[in-house]
This record gives structure tokens, sequence and C-alpha cells, in this order.
């Protein structure tokens, strides 16, 4: 499995060398060198006071950002799967710039692959201790890093609202918007950067015990400014609008129909009709949201089947405590009379309950016929889900005598809402089996999901010795 990469940014008159603590004890960290690996980004931040130095210039944002820009291009690779930035400081304001940057070029859909934003001890709303004497020093020495730090400071408060609305807010990622997990850190003596500035809007924010400096100075793993660090990027925060799911399991079985077997009822617009089908099909979904999801919008589980065909639809929360209603269905009523009008689609929307699992079962006839042995699913594009599984059985034709052809699974990484998904079969596209070890069964397992259409296709025909 692909590793993910940590970029580190440090703060204002400082070095890399800020990561040291936490770099050794991260060497020593199994978990943390499975998962990671890091990368250290070093920019210009301190100014001396000597004859020497008094016409140094340091860069501004807009300048480190652009640095920033090359390292990730230099770095973040395509052998990495996804990218988290933590940033110490200045260094936080460092990558809201960047992000922010990023968003108003248009390059929204870039950072999709930017898992989340740690953030230790940064001024999000400025710093203003001992600012009379800042400002008294550099009056004549250029720093346009100190200024941003400054609370009040203009260019700070757009990047602010920038982050509020455009990842803060964002449900999925375009050109201009995309969410992404922040985890705010602040120390409980930290008399540089007060928590109201560190904390600021932020869905997540957590206390370390140290100041300022302290914070990136633990003394083992079982220190919480390890451990706490460590763990949101092991296990990241949930974003507002990112569902976090732990697993996500779809199972379809196919099986043949013959004579009376073939009739069945179907209700349309309040009317019972007897209708035939040569076959019937099972649809399972279960979906286990993780104890971090921190999202609470509807979550839909839907399902539409040909025109021709009949679904009948169930669902539940699994497991239920004793005594615990059914979760009721949360669509609106207009998608609830589009089933009971057809009898073809079927909408469950609920809210999601961190660290428990929802699913839906369908029985769908006349949904799999010859020139229609397809199925596929719009999982959106607002989910991170740590293991995927996909099961198509085709077992009881096996058993009936029938020639299989083997299904082909197919994720078209962007889930563009269309249904006529055809064209995004292509072999770029195409998933390989995990398990084909069951004849008549093949499983695909995923490990970190991003969402998307996911689409099989496959074919059945009667055996030519079949009786």
């Amino acid at each position: 499995m692909k590793k993910s990469l940590v970029i580190f940014v440090h703060g204002i008159q400082s070095t890399t060398a800020c990561w040291d603590e936490l770099k050794k004890l991260m060497d020593k960290d199994p978990a943390i060198l499975a998962a990671f690996d890091r990368e250290y980004f070093a920019y210009e931040s301190k100014i001396g006071f000597g004859l020497f130095n008094i016409q140094q210039k340091l860069p501004d944002y807009g300048e480190i950002a652009k640095e920033f820009d090359t390292f990730v291009s230099e770095k973040f690779t395509s052998d990495y799967y996804e990218l988290y930035l933590v940033g110490h400081s200045q260094g936080g304001l460092v990558l809201q710039e960047w992000l922010v940057r990023q968003l108003n070029a248009g390059r929204g859909r870039d950072l999709r692959r930017v898992r989340e934003l740690i953030m230790l001890a940064t001024p999000t709303l400025g710093s203003n201790l001992a600012l009379g004497a800042r400002k008294a020093v550099f009056s004549f020495l250029s720093n346009p890093q100190e200024a941003r730090l400054r609370a009040f400071n203009t260019q700070a408060a757009d990047t602010r609202r920038a982050i509020e609305l455009q990842i803060m807010g964002a449900t999925e990622c375009n050109e201009r918007n995309c969410p992404i997990s922040i985890v705010a850190f602040w120390g409980t003596e930290d008399n540089i950067v007060q928590s109201a500035s560190a904390e600021a809007s932020f869905d997540v924010s957590i206390a370390l015990p140290g100041d300022h400096h302290s914070i990136l100075k633990p003394q083992d793993r079982d220190d919480p400014r390890y451990r706490e660090v460590a763990q949101a990027l092991l296990a990241p925060v949930g974003q507002r609008h990112v569902y976090e799911i732990d697993a996500y399991e779809t199972y379809v079985r196919v099986a043949p129909l013959t004579g009376d077997q073939q009739s069945y009822t179907a209700r349309r617009a309040g009317i019972a009709f007897t209708e035939r089908s040569d076959n019937v099909a099972r649809i399972e979904r279960r979906v286990c949201f993780s104890p971090k999801n921190n999202c609470r919008d509807l979550f839909r589980l839907n399902y539409q089947t040909n025109p021709r065909g009949y679904l009948v639809a169930s669902h539940d929360l699994q497991p239920r405590e004793l005594g615990e209603p059914i979760p009721p269905n949360e669509a609106g009523a207009d998608e609830i009379t589009d089933f009971a009008n057809s009898g073809t689609q079927f909408t469950y929307k609920f809210t999601p309950i961190p660290g428990r699992c929802h699913s839906q079962g369908l029985d769908i006839w006349n949904g799999f016929n010859g020139g229609g042995r397809d199925v596929h699913f719009h999982t959106g594009n607002n989910i991170r889900c740590r293991r995927y599984s996909f099961t198509v059985d085709l077992v009881p034709y096996l058993r009936a005598g029938w020639n299989l052809t083997d299904p082909q699974l197919f994720i078209s990484p962007w889930d563009t809402g269309e249904h006529e998904i055809g064209e995004h079969r292509l072999q770029e596209n195409r998933v390989p089996a995990s398990d084909t070890s069951r004849p008549g069964m093949w499983i695909w397992n995923l490990e970190n999901f991003r969402g998307g259409i996911v689409d099989a296709v496959w074919d059945v025909a009667p055996s030519v010795n079949r009786g």
C-alpha cells in the first residue's frame, strides 16, 4: 500500500531544527514509519541586527507560498497517496496562505489529495505580544512576515475568511473549493499565541501542555505533545462536510428464475400488477462511520433500476441497542413519492451516527436482463473510506448450469452524477478483483477509497448442454 507524505513547516525566527524532538520520536514509531514519509520545508524567516543585516529583506507570504508550491511539486509525487501538512506558529499561516492561493488560482481539484492541515500554536487571529517593541524594531528592518502576525491584519483576515468559506465550508472539491480536515493545537502556557487566536473558528482544537516552543519538545511517545499529534496524523479528524467511514460494503447477488418463480407482484402508483422476470437480485449496502466522523449532512443510499424493473427496499441500523428504534428515512417527500409511483427507485437518507453502521437491502426483479447485466453506484466526492468492499455473487447462475463471464469493476474517481456511465469504463479505471477463490463470486477490497462512480459489468448465458 502507498504511503502518504507529511510536510512540516517551521515558524518565524526559526528553522527546520525546531522539529528535531518530534522527528527523533517519529523515527522510532512503527505506525508513523509504516504510514508516512516526512519532509521539512525551510524558508528564510530570521533577520539579523548587525551592521551588515540592516538592509536584509525577508520574503513575504506570497513569495514563501510560491517556494512551497515548488517544494510540494518536487516532493509530493504520484508515488504517494495523500498529503498531510503540519505547521508550527507562522508555519500554519504559510500553509493557509498556500491553500488559499491554490483555490483562488482555480486549482481546488488538485487539493483533493490534501488529507489534513495540522497547526501547532498558529496565531490565526494574530499575536500582539510586545507589539510596541516589534513595531519599533521593524520600523527600520524590513519584515513583511511580522506584519502578518499582528491582530487585525487585513491580508491575514482575508486568508482566514477564505479558509472558513472555501475549505471549512466546502462540500466538495471543485475549482474554487475543497473540504480539508483541520486541527489546531495550542499550548496551555503559551504567552505568545493565546488559545483564542490558535483555536479561531476551527471545528477541532486541542490543548497541549507547554509554551509556544516547548509544545514541540515531547519527552517520549507517551507524552501528550507527541501522542496527540501522532494520533491526529494516523486518525485524522473529520471535516464537517466529508464523511469519515471505516468500512463500506456493497454486495450484489443475482439469480435466475424459471417456471412459476418468474411471476411476481409489483405495486405501481397504488395498483398491484402481476409481472414476470427471469432474474431476481439482492443488493445490500452497509456503511460504518468512524468515531471521528464530524459530518452531519444527510447520507444517501439510493438505487434506480431500469423502467421495467421493480424493487422493494428495507433499511436498518446495525447493531441496535435493545429498544433502539430503526432510524427513520429522512428523504424528502418527493423522493419517497417517486418510488411509490414507479417502484423503480428508492432513496434512503439518514443522519450518520459516529461509530455506528447503517444498512440498506434491496430486492429487485427484472433488473438484470440480457444487455443490461451491470450495476453502478454514485458514492459522491466527499467520503474518506478506510476499506471499501464490493462483491458480485453469481453463484446461483453457476449452480443452474449457466456460463459466466468474469465481472469487471470500474471506479471513476469523480462522481459526475451521470447515469449513462458507459463512457467511464476506461481501462485505467478498471480495478482487478482481490478474491476469486470461490467459483461464481468476485470480491474487490480497496483501501483508502475516496468515492466516485463504482460500476460493475458482467454477462451470463445458458449452457448449450443445459436441459
